[in-house]
């Protein structure tokens, strides 16, 4: 479990040996996370598209979330689900693509 800055929690595996309370920042390249108009799992985190860039094959997003603004790149695929500004979207990823760093730095 993660408690983020905002106060907002999030509930998944921790491949690292961090203890309660111990500060660490979690990163997630943006071509791993995943784009769903309703939920997977209770995991999954709830954002609103804010920008999208169309690049040929890969649309880049940037999405606000949890008052962040997260990155996620989706290849353009035939069968892809198209999204447009101001859509309410899910975010999910695989828990392999976690990656936890240590937190060094001030309080």
């Amino acid at each position: 479990m993660f408690k983020l800055h905002n106060g907002e929690i999030l509930r998944f595996k921790n491949q690292k040996n961090l203890n309660p309370g111990d500060r660490c920042t979690l990163t997630i390249r943006p071509e791993k996370i995943k784009l769903y108009r309703t939920p997977l799992s209770p995991l999954s985190i709830p954002g609103t598209i804010k920008f999208i860039t169309y690049a040929g094959d890969i649309s880049s997003f940037r999405i606000d979330c949890m008052q962040l603004e997260v990155r996620v790149q989706q290849q353009n695929l035939q069968n892809s689900a198209r999204f447009q500004i101001g859509d309410k979207v899910y975010l999910d990823w695989d828990f392999e693509s976690n990656l936890i760093l240590d937190y060094k730095g001030d309080a």
